[in-house]
């Protein structure tokens, strides 16, 4: 299970550094301004411009919350495998 353990430990870490490396912090800033430039009262007015709008936000936020899937995957599956791990050693 240890070497498992240490593949799952470097793929997690590769996932976090995609982070840094697609900067997941600004795509969220730049989701929270879409929000709220998508509440303004004035947003519908220009149809055009808001479909253009509501596409960039439906976009990032999906690539966001893939990102952190990825990472909740990876705490999953580390978790299934020191699981098993300590009912391995309980079987014995």
């Amino acid at each position: 299970f240890d070497v498992q353990k240490e593949e799952l430990r470097k793929l997690k870490e590769k996932v976090e550094q995609l982070g840094g490396i697609f900067d997941v912090e600004e795509k969220e800033r730049e989701l929270k301004e879409l929000k709220e430039l998508s509440e303004s009262a004035d947003f519908w007015d220009d149809s055009d411009n808001a479909r253009k709008v509501m596409k960039q936000l439906s976009d990032k936020k999906g690539w966001i919350e893939t990102y952190y899937a990825a990472i909740r995957t990876a705490d999953d599956t580390e978790g299934m495998v020191s699981l098993a791990h300590d009912l391995s050693d309980q079987s014995v």
